[in-house]
């Protein structure tokens, strides 16, 4: 099985975080699979330990915003 990831290690991606828009860069990648889904998670720069999930980050600040 091949999973594609909508970002790669290292690319910044826009996130919400406690409240504040904040660009991110992308430092891991954990892929959760069940017999029903994938789920893609993303580890951030300044949370560590803690993954956001694929629909959570824009690759821009407008997208973000527009998704509010």
């Amino acid at each position: 099985m091949e999973v594609n990831t909508k970002y790669d290690l290292e690319d910044k991606v826009w996130v919400v975080n406690n409240n504040k828009v904040e660009k991110q860069t992308v430092t891991g990648i954990v892929v959760f699979h069940t017999e029903y889904n994938i789920e893609i998670e993303y580890e951030l720069n300044s949370v560590s330990n803690i993954y956001i999930p694929e629909h959570l980050l824009f690759k821009t600040k407008e997208e973000l915003l527009k998704s509010l």
